[in-house]
């Protein structure tokens, strides 16, 4: 997945529209909250939520495994600080 991403633009977007389309089905309360977490205004939190996390993946910082055991609840410590550093970076500020 990550070779693909780095390769292409056009499948990055079309996976941050999936999770855009994923993220914006979340309760206003979650979205809110990662908003808070991202230091992102409202009416930002779906598109810069996804960007991060498609860049993140596209870098390498994150594997699909990493997406699927967040998406299960994970409270692994060190899955949880990578996962948080990497949306936390914005995705233009480094390259893919």
């Amino acid at each position: 997945m990550r070779a693909a991403l780095a390769a292409s633009p056009e499948a990055r977007a079309a996976v941050e529209v999936e999770c855009q389309d994923d993220v914006a089905q979340k309760p206003a309360a979650d979205r809110a909250a990662i908003g808070a977490l991202l230091d992102l205004d409202p009416d930002a939190v779906v598109a810069g939520y996804c960007a991060r996390m498609v860049a993140g993946f596209a870098r390498g910082d994150l594997s699909y495994g990493d997406f699927v055991a967040m998406s299960e609840g994970s409270t692994d410590p060190q899955l949880l600080r990578r996962f948080i550093r990497t949306l936390r970076l914005d995705p233009s500020a480094q390259s893919i």
